[in-house]
């Protein structure tokens, strides 16, 4: 090896190769979203407006939620505003701090994200299978059950246990 060279990285680690599809699904999303009023969206806007749409909440409380600052997450919302998928909300206190909340374009929004996720898995589906999608979807669910941070653990169980109670 050269001084010179760069460092060579593993990347058939889980972590680099989580992180690796994980960008893959970004460029993706991006692909579905070209010709839309929404091709500008970055993947930090998502982010903010998935937390948003799970729950009303201020700058602040995403900015924690995200573990990112107050001002990137200022900037998402004030992109979100002017596509007016978020707004903030009339009836909040009068204090430093309105609450973000989704508008009726945002609920259509996410119907849309939800039909591109389903689309993904499709893809997904045709490249493993479907006994290979399950399979993965299993594993990835037992290891977000121990691994995912608080907030997520939360959804999972919120999730796990709305699915038991349909009939």
């Amino acid at each position: 090896m050269v001084e010179d060279d760069p460092p060579v990285i593993p990347i058939d680690n889980i972590r680099t190769l989580l992180h690796i599809l994980g960008d893959g699904f970004d460029e993706r999303f991006k692909e579905y979203r070209k010709g839309t009023r929404y091709e500008a969206v970055r993947s930090s806007d998502v982010r903010v407006f998935m937390v948003v749409w799970r729950q009303t909440r201020t700058m602040s409380e995403i900015a924690r939620v995200l573990k990112v600052s107050r001002q990137a997450v200022h900037m998402s919302i004030k992109r979100l505003v002017a596509l007016k998928v978020v707004d903030f909300d009339p009836t909040s206190s009068g204090g430093r701090e309105k609450r973000v909340i989704v508008t009726d374009r945002g609920l259509q929004a996410r119907q849309t994200a939800q039909q591109q996720i389903e689309m993904l898995e499709a893809e997904c589906e045709a490249i493993i299978g479907r006994d290979g999608m399950e399979t993965l979807r299993t594993l990835l669910s037992r290891l977000s059950q121990v691994l995912a941070t608080e907030e997520y653990q939360r959804l999972l169980m919120l999730n796990t246990s709305r699915a038991t109670e349909q009939p």
